[in-house]
């Protein structure tokens, strides 16, 4: 078994296991499936592209990228996402994410509560274009 699991780091997905807890939740998934870095590192091996703020769609993926020193995230490590469900006539973007249960909240205030808890982030906007069908 990898450090990724089961399924390694070039797959998309959880599997069941046997019903152990543990096992279930760290051995039966994909890198791309657990962490916010292998999702990205997934879609960037898969054709999708980075696109500037003000070309973001609903779909899209943000991803925030560490860039702070001084927090037990690294800089330069990606260690959330969340994904664009809308963006308004005037340009805003709006998120929804698992995380505080967030839905349809604005980039620029989520954005904020990000910079102020854990230092400056950057923020990676991906269109996701599936070459794994």
């Amino acid at each position: 078994m990898s450090a990724t699991g089961l399924m390694g780091d070039d797959a998309w997905g959880r599997q069941s296991g046997p019903g152990w807890d543990w096992l279930d939740q760290h051995a039966y998934h994909s890198e791309s499936w657990a962490r916010a870095e292998g999702l990205q590192n997934f879609l960037l091996r898969h054709g999708s592209k980075e696109v500037p703020r003000t070309e973001a769609q609903p779909g899209d993926i943000v991803f925030y990228e560490q860039v702070a020193p001084g927090t037990e995230t690294a800089p330069g490590e990606t260690h959330h996402a969340a994904v664009v469900t809308s963006v308004t006539p005037d340009g805003d973007i709006k998120l929804t994410q698992h995380t505080s249960s967030f839905q349809n909240v604005s980039l620029d205030s989520r954005e904020h509560i990000a910079n102020r808890n854990g230092g400056e982030q950057r923020i990676r906007i991906f269109r996701p274009e599936p070459d794994w069908y």
